[in-house]
């Protein structure tokens, strides 16, 4: 019974991740950085490593 929590818990994180990170990624192509320059550098070098 506790594997299929656990296996609940990851599928939902893991698909939490992914939406985390479109979001963040859609914010950098929008140029909305919450006025974080760490955050512009780090989504910078995110984007920059994808290539398309």
């Amino acid at each position: 019974m506790w594997k299929i929590v656990l296996l609940k818990i990851f599928y939902y994180l893991f698909f939490t991740v992914v939406f985390i990170f479109a979001l963040l990624v859609f914010f950098r192509i929008v140029n909305f950085y919450f006025g974080i320059p760490k955050l512009e550098d780090f989504l910078a070098d995110i984007i920059s490593r994808i290539k398309l």
